[in-house]
């Protein structure tokens, strides 16, 4: 998810199988200031809080452009998601 134009990207996440549903969203920076690498250069990072050894971490990421349109990765998100 890099490149100009991203507006507001964040990761989204929840902890266990189905749960209920509800995604915790944590920002993603370009600022040089998150282990980003160089302000503006289009990779992005942030962080999440600790969770307990074992514990199942499903997520997804998700980006606004400057048009407002979205792309999430997995692209069936929040179906579909990543496990951690």
């Amino acid at each position: 998810m890099a490149g100009p134009g991203i507006e507001s990207p964040q990761f989204l996440y929840r902890t266990g199988g189905l749960g209920d549903g509800v995604f915790t969203s944590a920002p993603l920076y370009d600022d040089g200031a998150h282990a980003d690498g160089k302000a503006g250069d289009g990779d992005f990072a942030g962080t999440i809080p600790p969770f307990v050894l074992g514990t199942r971490v499903v997520f997804y990421i998700e980006g606004r452009d400057s048009a407002g349109l979205i792309r999430r990765y997995p692209v069936e998100a929040p179906e579909r998601t990543l496990l951690y």
